[in-house]
């Protein structure tokens, strides 16, 4: 299916399709936080469907990727803050209603809409080797500019550090969250063996909370350090496998 809006105002105009499109996986590597545009905190919308062992996935289209359409104008803006790992990006917070995206997301249906945790693939196309050439590619262009996005899982795990186990996690503090760089051995490799991929920690997966609180990344960062016992950890993640 597919929507378009047409709407005008003083000399900032701006076109607006959106259509759904198949579901793909790319690998996150490489750490690298970067930004663009004046931001305000925006949570998805989150669902709760019950899943095996006993998690949370929040996300009801987990993978499900679509278009966005839009015209860019010298005076216009895509109003997103963006955290690049690899050759994605990924939506930390969207901008007010007056940017292109923000505009986007008061007219299109809610399904629609670009949200937090949503990765950019591809803009007009291109699909950088790395975050940092997507997002050139992004702030450099004008007039029809096609962007894709991707819906990500989110989801809550329980993780049970004892009797001296590793929590087994590399990580990097972003913004608002933490960027997983690998796993390696101990509670998180044993819980990643008990769930399916869509479901695992992986390269590339962000640390949103811990313990249901929520913080900057060195926040973050404290907090996990610090897990003993079962702690609960809510992630976004892919299935980069």
């Amino acid at each position: 299916s597919s929507c378009s809006i047409v709407a005008q105002a003083g000399l900032l105009a701006m076109m607006i399709a959106c259509c759904c499109a198949e579901q793909e996986h790319e690998e996150l590597r490489i750490p690298d936080v970067l930004h663009l545009g004046e931001v305000q905190p925006v949570l998805a919308p989150l669902g709760k469907d019950e899943q095996p062992q006993g998690e949370k996935e929040k996300e009801s289209s987990v993978h499900a990727r679509f278009h966005v359409n839009v015209e860019r104008t010298s005076d216009s803006f895509f109003g997103m803050d963006l955290s690049a790992a690899g050759p994605v990006l990924m939506v930390s917070s969207i901008a007010d209603p007056k940017s292109l995206i923000g505009f986007w997301n008061s007219t299109c249906p809610a399904p629609m809409r670009v949200a937090q945790y949503d990765r950019l693939v591809t803009v007009n196309g291109f699909e950088g080797t790395k975050g940092k050439d997507t997002l050139d590619r992004l702030k450099n262009s004008h007039g029809q500019v096609v962007l894709v996005f991707e819906r990500p899982s989110l989801f809550e795990i329980d993780i049970n550090v004892s009797g001296g186990q590793m929590l087994g996690l590399k990580l990097t503090p972003g913004p608002n969250f933490l960027l997983v760089n690998g796993v390696r051995g101990g509670a998180v490799q044993e819980y990643n063996a008990s769930v399916p991929p869509h479901l695992q920690i992986q390269p590339g997966t962000r640390v949103l909370s811990v313990a249901g609180r929520g913080g900057s990344g060195q926040e973050l960062l404290g907090m996990i350090n610090g897990v003993s016992g079962t702690s609960k950890i809510e992630v976004a993640g892919w299935n980069l496998l």
